[in-house]
């Protein structure tokens, strides 16, 4: 089993997360307005408790939450290409440029970063030793067939499936 682990590690590996934070704005005028106060020091969440448009966040001072490295979505925004590209490059604790998405225009922040960590292999060894045994999916398919038979009462006549596949196939000739 722990060889298979060591393996294929990159499989049992939780990627690296970074803790975001945002002041969604109406106009890039209004985000590079947030941007530039960040920048002379201003307290990031009373920005966006008192700016920011984005209701769901803005009473948690903008926090987004954790966002995994190169995610296709972003809490609260959906598809934004220019904010993954941020949040995966971003120093930490720097405010980014202004970045539109969907929603609207976006100053973010990135407070804190989980490094890429492999799952424990107490976490996937269970996995790891099903995968292993040889036959594992055919016992299984075996398994479900007989009590789905006994269930509905079928009997699958081998013999008759045979001839009905054979048919079938000249008959595709």
């Amino acid at each position: 089993g722990i060889e298979i682990y060591d393996e294929h590690i990159a499989d049992y590996t939780k990627p690296k997360e970074m803790k975001v934070r945002h002041v969604l704005c109406a106009t890039p005028e209004e985000a590079e307005r947030v941007r530039r106060k960040l920048l002379a020091g201003a307290d990031m969440e009373a920005l966006a408790r008192d700016l920011s448009t984005d209701e769901y966040t803005k009473k948690d001072g903008g926090l987004m939450g954790f966002v995994a490295e190169h995610s296709a979505l972003i809490p609260y925004v959906g598809s934004a290409p220019e904010m993954t590209v941020a949040i995966d490059s971003l120093p930490l604790m720097q405010p980014s440029q202004v970045l539109h998405s969907p929603r609207g225009f976006h100053v973010i922040r990135v407070e804190d970063v989980i490094p890429e960590s492999p799952l424990p292999f107490d976490k996937v060894k269970e996995t790891i030793r099903r995968l292993e045994q040889p036959g594992h999916e055919v016992k299984v398919r075996q398994t479900k067939l007989e009590e789905l038979k006994q269930k509905l009462g079928v009997t699958i006549v081998e013999a008759g499936l045979r001839k009905t596949e054979e048919a079938r196939a000249d008959e595709a000739e």
